[in-house]
């Protein structure tokens, strides 16, 4: 024989669990914004880099290019 008390133990387990499942579910969603982040910034840091070492090796061309006249 089921009772209310069961019922509504029922409920609240599976309220509980459906709440944990929505947590786990938001935790992995940020930590998978944070791992887009880190990523897009990585990219930026490596296209910085590239576009600095270019300066250098254009600066370094019109330097050789003013002592050769």
């Amino acid at each position: 024989m089921v009772t209310n008390v069961d019922v509504a133990l029922q409920q609240q387990q599976q309220e509980e669990e459906e709440e944990e499942e929505e947590e786990e579910e938001e935790e992995e969603e940020e930590e998978e914004e944070e791992e887009e982040e880190e990523e897009e910034e990585e990219e930026e840091e490596e296209e910085e880099e590239e576009e600095e070492e270019e300066e250098e090796e254009e600066e370094e061309e019109e330097e050789e290019e003013s002592m050769g006249c």
